[in-house]
């Protein structure tokens, strides 16, 4: 399911932030840099 949300988000988007850790709480996901559009597509396969 994650695949396909990020498939689609690059799809409209480019490049998305990738938060691939467990998150802990809303203030460890603050700041997530964007990642290039191939970096998204490199985590999608």
């Amino acid at each position: 399911m994650r695949a396909f949300n990020y498939m689609e988000l690059a799809t409209f988007y480019g490049g998305v932030p990738l938060n691939l850790e467990p998150t802990t709480g809303i203030s460890s996901d603050l700041g997530i840099a964007r990642s290039t559009e191939d970096e998204t597509w490199d985590q999608k396969s």
